[in-house]
């Protein structure tokens, strides 16, 4: 027989705050059946009864207490996560918001392998947003496409000349001809890129 899956519930302040008021003017057992919650429950909001009543202080009440919600599950995993996309920006490599997913399905992948467990890990586009929240990225809008020239430049500018010279005569070169200059970018790139907040340049 196949176990039906249980739908979780979401309860505001105030209304665990009923459910607590309940419970003392009757039981924990008759608020459990009447709010159909499980008794811990009752127990557990009963003894933050003082924290939740702070928020009623307030116009717009809060669903959840602060530290509330369900935590993050590998910590490790997230940070590590975290370093690979600020590496790749160092390289001024492009980071969508795709490769990220990828790249975290990878390494669920490598984890699964060494520890011979299955690890299901869909990198969906709920965690995608909590992750570059966590970290404090985003996607942002390119600033350029250049890339600064080198300290060196003018000396390799003056070598160059002097290649093309000798290779002039090397090769009995009668004839120069001039052609427009045509840009060829070998790093193609798609417009956005996800980068930390507050970065001057997104390259």
């Amino acid at each position: 027989m196949v176990e039906a899956k249980k739908t979780r519930r979401a309860f505001t302040i105030k209304e665990k705050l009923e459910a607590i008021n309940y419970a003392k003017a009757n039981s924990k057992r008759a608020a459990s059946s009447h709010f159909k919650v499980d008794k811990r429950c009752i127990t557990d909001w009963m003894n933050k009864e003082k924290e939740m009543s702070e928020p009623l202080l307030k116009p717009n009440l809060k669903r959840r207490l602060p530290g509330g919600g369900r935590h993050l599950h590998d910590k490790e995993f997230d940070e590590i996560l975290a370093e690979w996309v600020k590496s790749q920006r160092e390289k001024k490599l492009r980071v969508s918001r795709r490769l990220i997913q990828i790249q975290a399905q990878k390494m669920a992948l490598a984890l699964t392998n060494e520890d011979d467990e299955e690890i299901v890990f869909k990198a969906s586009s709920g965690w995608l947003e909590k992750f570059l929240s966590r970290h404090n990225f985003s996607l942002r809008t390119q600033t350029t496409v250049c890339q600064k020239p080198p300290a060196d430049y003018e000396q390799k500018v003056v070598d160059f000349i002097m290649y093309l010279s000798q290779l002039r005569k090397i090769n009995e070169f009668h004839y120069i001809y001039a052609a427009d200059e045509t840009p060829v970018f070998l790093d193609a790139s798609s417009g956005k890129c996800v980068a930390e907040k507050g970065s001057k340049e997104v390259s």
